[in-house]
């Protein structure tokens, strides 16, 4: 059993990091990176260490399901701009020297399209519809933003 003000200052220090993150779609993210695809338990060794494993995983699965409820509640223009900055953020994560490869965020979007890979955006315990929700409002955010690009002859300078 993890004492309470050692917990209390763990989920400080995580909620603090979390909110340094600028897009919600950035922290969902970082969760769906977190939880293990073949046993559904987040980990974090990091967070392990300092509050255990099972209190790791209570904190990042109740941590997820607020931040996705979060963006659920979001109207859909607040989405668009919430995606959109996390796009820019992802192509600009990839600039810069050494061997990275520079990604548009035309070639991020083309990527989405075929690997749909916001599934791992929402959290488990999410009912069927909320999930079916959420992904129907990003494959229409994603098909919008890469006809946007396609339009503009391959520049996201609108975005």
């Amino acid at each position: 059993m993890v004492p309470e003000t050692q917990l209390a200052r763990t989920v400080a220090r995580w909620t603090t990091s979390l909110e340094r993150l600028p897009s919600i779609l950035s922290r969902l993210l970082v969760f769906g990176s977190l939880r293990d695809s073949n046993t559904g338990r987040y980990v974090h060794q990091g967070l392990a260490l300092s509050i255990g494993e099972d209190a790791t995983h209570d904190l990042l699965a109740q941590s997820h399901e607020q931040v996705f409820n979060e963006w659920q509640t979001m109207r859909l223009p607040e989405q668009m701009r919430d995606l959109k900055l996390h796009l820019r953020e992802v192509a600009s994560e990839t600039e810069g020297p050494g061997p990275k490869k520079r990604s548009t965020i035309g070639q991020i979007l083309m990527i989405w399209t075929q690997t749909e890979p916001y599934w791992n955006f929402v959290p488990l315990s999410m009912s069927a519809l909320s999930r079916e929700a959420f992904l129907i409002n990003m494959r229409s955010m994603v098909a919008i933003l890469r006809g946007r690009i396609n339009h503009d002859s391959g520049t996201a300078d609108s975005l």
